[in-house]
C-alpha cells in the first residue's frame, strides 16, 4: 500500500523533471537563436560598413578627379584670354602681353609679373598673381577693377560690368555693377570653379551642383537640376556645363542657335 501511495509522488517528480529539461531545452534553443541573430546582424553590419566605406571611397576618387580635370580645364584656359576688342596672353614666366584696341588702358598689362591667370574682357584685364593678390587694368566705370584688398584668390573670371574670384577657402568675392544681382555670392560655400557671363555669375560647387545668380531673363540661371558636373562656362547670356561622362548640358539663349549642338 505504501509503494502504491508513493507513485503519484515518483509520477509527478518525473513530470517535473521532464519539463525541467524541456525548459532548460528551450532556454538554450533561445539563446543560440539570440547568438545566431546576433552574429547574424553584426555580418550585415560588417558588409553595410564595408559598402559605406567603399562607396566613401569611390565618392572622394571622383571628386579628386573632377577637382583634377578642374585644374586642367584651368590650365589651359588661363594662358590665352580675348575679348571682342582686345587679347591677352599669359606667358610662362609670368609676365603677360596684350594686343589690341588699348583704349582705357586695358593692354596696359608690360610691367605684370608673377602672373598664374588672366581675364580678358570687353573693357578690362586682370591678373591673378601667384601669391593670390589681383591686378587689373582698364575701364572702372562699375568698380570692377576693385579687387587690390582681395587676398587669397585661386581663380577669376570677369564680364563688362563685374568681376569675381574663387578664394582658397571656396567662398566668391566680387565687385562691379549689380542690378541684377550678379554680385550676390557671399553665402556661396564649396565651390572650385567659377564663371561670369554679361549679368550673370555661376559657381561649380564640389559636389558637382551648380550655384547661379544675376540675370535670368534667358533661363541661364536654371542649373539647379545639374550633377556630376565637373567645369562651367557663362556666354553673353547662356551657361553650359561640362560633365564627368563627356556630355555637355546648356541653358539660356539659344536664338542664334548656341545651345543645340551640344551633344559631345
Amino acid at each position: 500500500m505504501a509503494l502504491e501511495r508513493n507513485v503519484p509522488i515518483v509520477e509527478k517528480a518525473l513530470m517535473d523533471r521532464k519539463a525541467a529539461i524541456a525548459k532548460a531545452g528551450q532556454a538554450e534553443g533561445e539563446r543560440l537563436e539570440r547568438e545566431k541573430q546576433a552574429k547574424e546582424k553584426a555580418e550585415r553590419d560588417a558588409i553595410e560598413r564595408q559598402e559605406r566605406e567603399k562607396f566613401e571611397k569611390e565618392k572622394a576618387e571622383q571628386l579628386l578627379k573632377q577637382r583634377e580635370s578642374i585644374a586642367n580645364i584651368a590650365k589651359y584656359q588661363a594662358c590665352i584670354s580675348l575679348s571682342w576688342r582686345h587679347t591677352v596672353g599669359l606667358k610662362a614666366d609670368g609676365t603677360v602681353v596684350a594686343v589690341g584696341d588699348d583704349y582705357d588702358g586695358r593692354c596696359n598689362v608690360e610691367g605684370w609679373r608673377d602672373i598664374v591667370a588672366i581675364s580678358a574682357i570687353d573693357c578690362h584685364t586682370v591678373g591673378l598673381k601667384a601669391d593670390g593678390t589681383i591686378v587689373a587694368v582698364g575701364r572702372n566705370d562699375e568698380g570692377q577693377l576693385n579687387v587690390g584688398d582681395w587676398r587669397g584668390i585661386m581663380a577669376i573670371s570677369s564680364s563688362g560690368n563685374h568681376t569675381i574670384g574663387l578664394k582658397a577657402d571656396g567662398t566668391v568675392v566680387a565687385v562691379g555693377r549689380n542690378d541684377k544681382g550678379q554680385l550676390n555670392v557671399s553665402d556661396w560655400r564649396g565651390i572650385v570653379a567659377i564663371s561670369v557671363g554679361y549679368d550673370h555669375t555661376v559657381g561649380l560647387k564640389a559636389d558637382g551642383t551648380v550655384v547661379a545668380v544675376g540675370r535670368n531673363d534667358y533661363g541661364q540661371l536654371n542649373v539647379g537640376g545639374w550633377r556630376g558636373i565637373v567645369a562651367i562656362f557663362a556666354g553673353f547670356s547662356n551657361t553650359v556645363g561640362l560633365k564627368a561622362d563627356g556630355t555637355v548640358v546648356a541653358v539660356g539663349d539659344n536664338n542664334e542657335p548656341r545651345l543645340d549642338k551640344l551633344s559631345v
